[in-house]
């Protein structure tokens, strides 16, 4: 991700694009905002969920479900839940 945000840099900050790039992000702010926020918290729920089960299970997780990052947080949620109903 770091890497193609450098190599595009040159070419971004040039004279021919600056304009064009200007206009695109106030265009289009609420959209990567989002995505921003969305992307924040896919990374959060990650990290909660190896609090409370193996790496392994997690990229095995990650890796079959399409959105394997909402699935662990629910995991332990789910956890929580029977928790608080055994007390």
């Amino acid at each position: 991700m770091g890497f193609s945000f450098l190599a595009l840099l040159p070419h971004m900050l040039g004279k021919s694009m600056r304009g064009t790039h200007r206009k695109s992000i106030e265009k289009q702010w609420k959209g990567l905002v989002a995505i921003g926020v969305l992307m924040a918290a896919n990374i959060a729920f990650n990290n909660s969920s190896l609090v409370n089960m193996s790496l392994s299970l997690n990229q095995i997780i990650r890796c079959a479900h399409a959105q394997s990052s909402f699935t662990p947080a629910f995991y332990l949620l789910l956890q929580e839940w029977s928790l608080k109903a055994k007390c």
